[in-house]
Formats: C-alpha cells, structure tokens, sequence
C-alpha cells in the first residue's frame, strides 16, 4: 500500500528518468566484510564518519558499507536467479498447470515456471497500471481462468476500449485461460477502493473491493464481459485510525475453510461468505486493532494457515499466560534460545517442532492468523510495519453480532521487528522499511517482502516467538513481495506443498531466485541477525538540491484532479 508516495522509488524512476540510486538508495564504493557467496560475516563496520550530521551508528550496531550490486545472505539462503526484467508488482500461481501470472508495472505477464529457477515468457497483456499490489486469480470448473486488476491509483488498458487512463475504484477483468495471450475481457468503475480486490471463492465468480469509508463492493463476476456491482456493504467495523480519517479496508484473504479475511485501518475481520452478496461477520479483532503498537498504519495482508484443521478453543482457552495475559510492546523480542546463532527451545507437547508454552496456539491448528501490518510514514523508520501472529479462539457469528469494533476476540500474540528498528538508528534517507506481502510453508516459515530491508524467512511454528532464521538484502532493492514456489507433481498439478524455492517481487530490481535451506525438524534453523547496510542511513547529496529545482519535489504528481488517498 503506497499510494500517497508513488513515485518515491517504484514511478519516479518511470516518470522523471530517476534511477533507484539516484534517489538516494545506494552508491559506495568500498564493501564491508563478507563471507565466500557473499555471505556477510557480521563484523561491525564503523561508518559513522561517513554518515549524515545526524546520524551515528551505536556502539555495537552492525552497519555494513554496502554498493548497488552487493548482496548479503544468511548461510541458508542462496540465490539462483534473477531476472531484471521482471518488474514485478505481484504475482499468481496456476493449480493445474506450472504457470506463474505476474502483475507488473507494464501490464500481465505469464510464465511458464516447469524449471522455477528459469521462468520461461509466455504471454503479454500490456496495460500501464499502478499498482494492483495483490493480483488475484480465479479458476473455473470449465477450465476458465481470470485475474482481476485494480486501477489505484491509475491504469491505461490500449487494447481494450475504452483505452483512457483509468482512476481509482476500477477494475480490469482479465482473461488468462490461455496464458500464450492474456486479453481484457471487461472493465468496472466501482463505488469504493479498489487498492486491491479479492475473490470470494476459488473460482471467483464474486469479488470484493478493498474498500473505504468502513464499506466494500461485492461484484458478480459470472458474466466475464459484463461484472456488476450487486451489493454494497456499509457500517462494518473497519473504522479509522490514528493514520486516516477514513476506514479503510486493504486486502482481502480466503482461507482453505472458505472463510475471507478482511484486513485494514479497523484491524482484521473474518467472514462466513458462503453467499457473497451477505457475509456474514464470524469474529473481528480486539482492542488491539486500534491500538498504534499494533496498528498504526494499516492492518495490511493476512493469511491463516492449516484453516481447515481448525476446531476452536475449549472452555478454558488456548491462549498461554493467565487470564487477560497481553503481549509484550512491539520492540524485536527476545528468542527462546538467546542471542543470534542460539538453537530455538524444544517443542511443546503434542505439537511436533513448535516451540515455547505449549498451548494450543499454532500454525498447524489453524487458529493463528499471519499478519503484515504497513508502516512506512516515518521517514526515520522509527515506527516500521512489523510481521504479527495473532490468535484465533472461535469463528462464530454470536461473537460480535452487532459489528462492533475492537468487538471481537482474536487477539495479538507476537510481532517481530528487523534489526533497523531495534538499533535505534534513524535513517535520513528516508527508507521504505515496512514489512509487506508474504506466504506460508508448510513447515513453519514465513518468506517475508520488507520493501528496502529486503527478504526476511521468519520462523512462526512458535506464534508467540517469532524468529529470524534467514535473510537476504542488496544495496539498491524495493522487495514489495516474497513467495515460496509451488510444489508441481508429474502432471503439473500442484501438490498442496511449496518448495524451498522463493521468488521476490521487486519493481526496481526485477524478479529473484532464491533457495533456501531449510531443516528436516521443523523449528531447528536457528536465529539470525542480518546486517543494516550504509545506504539505508545516508542521505544522497545530490537530492535535496534535484528536488528543489523539480516542478514536483521527490515524488511524481498523480494524475491532474487524483484525490490523496491512503
């Protein structure tokens, strides 16, 4: 969710011939200390001579020269690819076949990805758009296959009439069921946001739009050439924040149980959309969803694992700690084993590779829900998105019947912070250091898109302990997502499983290959700390003056008469 600062790094570089490093992203000649691959090493580098006035590195704080082309890595991750051509916003994964849809600031793209670590072209749609963050795709039993693309804050369809320039609250229907050549089949102006648009149900023959003013758009999309706006629901609990002054929705998630997950500046709402056209809202969060040391941007993307082994708490709860136990502040928490490199604790009973109190909070209970909460508005990263676990208890309409907000009982249960934020350094150059889109595997970890901080493998088979067990970082990168690969059987079917593959999205850098290693016991990787590089801390010389004689500043002006939207 960038719109307000659109151009920063993703459109300037479209707009004004910018180039990532020439907004301050990068730029010094001489590398610290790395291992052989590249791997770094973790010594401290003192940098502070070379840092802006205003910042001076801590005693002990790990800061690392960096350049544009240098990468730095955990052990366990190695790149395999890369792809720079790739300008890839968000990306879709085909269940019946090795295809990869990808979302990019030119348009759809599709690949074929039967050798994942050489994505393969297929076909183009061009479309000028910015930035459909979270394309989505539906299947149809009839082999039919669509993405929907939202316009916010702007889109150009010249292949479809009518070809102008599209606002906010429109969507692109587009074809994709031959993926050779994608084609628009429709396009709908709505009544609310369109920032992102989700699909009801797997075959997508209803969508909801992301939503504002605490209200959504629900469309039939059964007729492909002719989607209609059926219902429009008001007055949910999806209120504003310290941040907006309009409730904003962001994204929506359906999980394996059926059951859509509505995230936004009101914190998370989970509903029974069996009839799309009436959810029904099943449970919300609770008075942390407004609280700033949970949300004080935006409650950005969701996901809840293993949803259809879920069967609810018992009378006493599942929840570790006493009776109205709160987590601890939203600082970088300590790991059950100690320091960086320390082995995590043992499982608890009856919940093979976990780790911690041994409740029934876990991923492989389906009642932990996986939350990116967006913050990028400090400029100092003093306050950036952290990655949250959050505890299901019930899914039950009797719950919050009226809707309220914070009415709810799905409560906090941990967050992790990268090592920028824990340092306490402020960073003059203004870094996106927010957490954004990720996903799941199956044994327990998180591959985590952290805009310029880069791809973060966070350990969550402990929800209440969050651990860093990977990463990988570069001097000039804009990760906006990070996606294990699908794991394909003999006949291009996916299996339900990922493999130890992860693609990163990146606008400015293209699409990478990464492989990463993990453990055959779940929970044994053990905690890592990546290094925090020069380039996030200094502020290009050049840029105040560049900006001062630019009719537009440091950003791009959205299109003459374009609302600020959030």
């Amino acid at each position: 969710m960038k719109t307000r600062l659109v151009a920063l790094v993703a459109l300037a570089p479209l707009a004004l011939g910018w180039t990532p490093s020439g907004i301050g992203f990068g730029g010094v000649a001489e590398v610290g200390p790395v291992g052989s691959s590249g791997t770094h090493t973790g010594s401290v580098v003192d940098v502070s001579d070379s840092l802006a006035d205003t910042t001076v590195a801590p005693a002990g704080v790990d800061v690392v020269r960096d350049a544009e082309d240098d990468e730095f890595t955990s052990p366990n991750v190695t790149p395999v690819g890369s792809f720079p051509d790739l300008t890839v916003i968000s990306t879709e994964f085909a269940t019946d076949e090795p295809v990869m849809y990808a979302s990019t600031l030119t348009g759809i793209r599709t690949y074929d990805i039967s050798d994942p670590t050489a994505p393969a072209l297929l076909g183009t749609l061009e479309m000028a758009m910015f930035q459909n963050e979270n394309v989505k795709l539906g299947e149809r039993e009839d082999g039919t296959k669509i993405l929907l693309v939202g316009f916010d804050a702007v889109g150009v369809t010249p292949s479809f009439e009518p070809t102008d320039v599209a606002g906010y609250d429109e969507i692109a229907v587009v074809d994709v069921t031959d993926p050779t050549a994608p084609e628009i089949t429709a396009r709908i102006e709505t009544n609310h946001r369109t920032h992102t648009v989700g699909c009801a149900n797997d075959e997508c023959t209803h969508a909801f739009t992301s939503g504002d003013d605490a209200a959504f758009d629900v469309i039939d999309l059964e007729e492909l050439d002719a989607p209609e706006i059926v219902a429009t629901i008001t007055d949910q609990p999806q209120e504003d924040n310290e941040a907006f002054a309009s409730g904003l929705g962001h994204d929506w998630d359906v999980d394996d149980a059926g059951v859509a997950w509505w995230v936004g500046t009101g914190g998370i709402i989970a509903y029974d959309v069996n009839d799309p056209t009436e959810p029904v809202i099943l449970n919300s969060s609770d008075k942390h969803s407004q609280d700033p040391e949970w949300n004080s941007y935006v409650s950005h993307n969701s996901m809840r694992p293993n949803a259809d082994d879920f069967g609810g708490d018992d009378e006493e709860g599942s929840r570790g700690g006493p009776p109205g136990h709160v987590p601890g502040p939203p600082a970088q928490r300590p790991t059950p084993g100690g320091a960086a490199g320390d082995a995590p604790g043992g499982p608890p009973d009856g919940i093979p590779g976990g780790g911690g109190t041994g409740d029934r909070s876990h991923v492989d209970e389906g009642n932990v829900l996986l939350v990116t909460e967006e913050d990028y508005m400090d400029a100092t990263c003093e306050s950036e998105g952290s990655f949250q676990t959050w505890h299901v208890p019930d899914l039950d309409p009797s719950i919050n019947p009226e809707g309220e907000q914070d009415g709810g009982t799905i409560t906090p249960l941990d967050q992790w912070n990268s090592e920028l934020l824990g340092s306490g350094i402020k960073t003059p150059a203004g870094a996106f250091c927010s957490a954004h889109y990720f996903d799941y595997h199956q044994d327990g970890y998180v591959a985590q898109g952290w805009y310029q901080q880069g791809m973060r493998i966070l350990d969550v088979n402990d929800p209440e302990n969050i651990r860093q067990v990977g990463y990988w970082v570069t001097g000039v990168q804009e990760t906006w997502g990070a996606y294990w690969v699908p794991e394909y059987d003999e006949d291009g079917n996916q299996t339900g499983d990922k493999t130890n593959l992860v693609y990163t999205n990146d606008p400015t850098r293209g699409l990478e290959v990464l492989e990463v290693d993990l453990p055959e016991e779940r929970g044994a990787a053990r905690t890592v700390e990546a290094p925090v590089l020069q380039s996030w801390l200094q502020v290009d010389p050049t840029l105040a003056a560049r900006a001062e004689s630019s009719d537009f500043g440091s950003v791009c002006p959205l299109p003459p008469g374009s609302p600020v939207r959030g």
